[in-house]
């Protein structure tokens, strides 16, 4: 290992405590490049620069001053900068190389050939579901490669943050009229830093669970009311912090959310994974849900309020109002009312503190999900023997048992939703884990660092039971390269998916993008209540999420989307950052533990998150 290395780092921080030439800034609406060598070691990235994503490199026995390390999937975009800066070489920040390739990767590089693909055109005509990936700094840099290229995935299958809310977007005339967003960790500097826009916002609501940074600037600085709120169901209920009728610990609010206001009467619902700090947006695999919904017409609205008549119920409607309903702000359910939700693609999917009615009105946690299983997708054929696995791929995992494991199987299952019988909790476990190994974490644009994002602890993720689930996050040098067609494996999962496969292969029966990570305390555990003398749904967060199937899309197949793939006739697609097949752990794959210390070290040097 090099104990010390000239480099230079390209970070979005200010390192005024670390003796540099020069940095580079990635800062939106500007983007220069300056190199310089400095001298770091690695124990001195600390949490000031873990946003790294290049760094100016010399090997050990080379004497390439000015060779620059290059992620794979940054490779092309940065190439004119290291050629413009006089490099010598690229060199691959994961390539576990011999001395004698190091050697022959020193020498100069040239551009790698274009990937011959599919016209992208063609792409463009397959109706998509409305759901979108967060545009990372290498998504960003594949745009600058092809700018006249409106048809790349980059930015048919990702949008930045600001082009969800609606910046940024020239065909866009609608000002934003009033703003309620909800989420886990905010890091208030970093979102007033990349949308300053809200402080014009005339009403903002927030609902957050952890502040990396006070939100008393926003507050002075803002030239309207902002109404910011914390939440935490394990503090006294009935308060305006827990809202909830009880106190339940180890609980928190973890829905990720926007809900926008137009000047145009349309609201846009945005529910999504990540959580707001700069490595979240730009640095992780995440995903959003993106919908607009137009103001309901006022005439028949006053019709209704003449007659005391209630117009038929929306679903959507009614599960989103219930659910802003537990916040105990009377505003919120009254605003969300005044919109149309008659053309939603998608079910919504609430989770919320508290032991819950398994008969109530309005289905939460896992209960939901089946609910939304048995009435949005098909029956299976009775003959139909194929063993068809359930995909669950999250960041974070509780204290299972094979029991609630076999309690979310037939939640999740097409056919065991549909049976009522308490023998199904036998049925074979066809339930696959996608969750990141250390070498995936290690290997990542981020190193051991970013993987304080999938906080898995040792006695979580060790289980025995669990080790035949765990599938792979990123896809191998020797698969198809339609096995991550949205170059997403060197990013660190925040994102969460879950999806049945289809017996007839390339295709799923239903798909679920969510805050919820695989734990009871997401998604429910139905218990035996001694309080209430029933059986209940106990649930400790919230959360948020949504589910889409072949007929609420009204489409014939839900595929991921692909260049490589010839689509059908009512093919919708949606974005799937990972293998529809995902690979089983090899021998030497060991599922990552946020807590352990690891014997080799990350492409930073450090040997653990902390």
């Amino acid at each position: 290992m090099v104990e010390q290395l000239p480099c230079v780092v390209l970070s979005r921080s200010k390192l005024d405590f670390i003796k540099i030439t020069s940095i580079v800034h990635f800062a939106r609406k500007r983007s220069y490049f300056t190199f310089s060598p400095f001298r770091i070691r690695g124990s001195q990235l600390t949490d000031k620069v873990r946003d790294v994503y290049f760094i100016q490199h010399s090997r050990q026995g080379t004497k390439d001053e000015n060779a620059i390390l290059v992620h794979k999937n940054d490779h092309s975009a940065m190439m004119g900068a290291a050629n413009a800066s006089g490099s010598q070489g690229v060199i691959d920040l994961a390539d576990d190389t011999t001395d004698e390739e190091d050697r022959e990767s020193s020498k100069p590089a040239s551009r790698a050939p274009k990937r011959q693909r599919p016209n992208e055109g063609d792409q463009a005509q397959v109706r998509a579901a409305p759901i979108k990936l967060f545009c990372t700094l290498s998504d960003q840099a594949e745009r600058r490669m092809h700018p006249n290229d409106k048809n790349h995935w980059s930015r048919t299958q990702c949008l930045t943050l600001r082009e969800m809310l609606g910046f940024d977007d020239e065909s866009s005339k609608s000002a934003i009229e009033w703003l309620i967003i909800g989420n886990f960790i905010i890091n208030f500097d970093f979102l007033l830093d990349e949308i300053p826009e809200l402080l014009s916002v005339p009403q903002t609501t927030v609902l957050y669970g952890v502040a990396e940074t006070p939100v008393q600037p926003w507050q002075s600085a803002a030239g309207f009311p902002l109404e910011c709120v914390r939440l935490d169901p394990s503090e006294s209920p009935g308060t305006r912090t827990n809202p909830t009728k009880q106190r339940i610990p180890y609980g928190c609010h973890h829905s990720k959310f926007f809900l926008v206001g137009f000047s145009n009467s349309t609201v846009r619902v945005i529910i999504h994974t990540a959580n707001l700090r700069y490595t979240d947006i730009h640095c992780k695999a995440q995903a959003a849900y993106i919908q607009d919904f137009p103001m309901k017409l006022q005439q028949r609205q006053q019709q209704l309020s003449h007659s005391g008549e209630t117009s038929s119920k929306n679903e959507f409607e009614e599960t989103l109002v219930a659910y802003l309903d537990t916040y105990r702000l009377a505003a919120l359910p009254q605003r969300i009312r005044q919109y149309d939700y008659s053309t939603a693609a998608v079910v919504l999917l609430p989770s919320t503190p508290g032991y819950h009615q398994l008969t109530a009105p309005q289905a939460l946690g896992h209960r939901k999900l089946r609910q939304a299983v048995v009435e949005h997708t098909a029956e299976p054929p009775p003959s139909l023997t194929k063993v068809r696995p359930i995909i669950c791929q999250f960041s974070s995992i509780g204290s299972l048992t094979l029991k609630y494991l076999h309690e979310l199987q037939i939640s999740m299952d097409t056919g065991l939703a549909r049976v009522t019988k308490q023998a199904v909790s036998c049925a074979p476990l066809r339930l696959q884990f996608v969750y990141p190994t250390v070498q995936e974490i290690r290997k990542s644009i981020e190193g051991y660092r970013g993987g304080s994002s999938v906080p898995g602890r040792t006695n979580n993720v060790g289980k025995p039971f669990l080790q035949p689930l765990f599938r792979k996050w990123s896809s191998s040098s020797t698969t198809p390269d339609n096995s991550d067609p949205l170059a997403k494996g060197r990013n660190v999962p925040h994102i969460k998916t879950y999806y049945q496969l289809h017996h007839e292969g390339e295709s799923v029966d239903w798909f679920v993008v969510a805050s919820h990570n695989m734990s009871k305390a997401a998604w429910g555990e139905v218990q035996n209540s001694q309080k209430y003398g029933d059986r209940r749904l106990f649930i400790r967060s919230w959360e948020l999420g949504v589910f889409v199937s072949p007929q609420l899309v009204e489409g014939e197949r839900l595929v991921p989307w692909s260049l490589q793939r010839q689509y059908r006739a009512g093919d919708v697609t949606i974005p799937l950052p990972y293998s529809l097949y995902p690979r089983p752990y090899q021998a030497s794959d060991r599922p990552w533990a946020v807590d352990a210390i690891y014997s080799e070290p990350d492409i930073f040097g450090e040997y653990s998150v902390n």
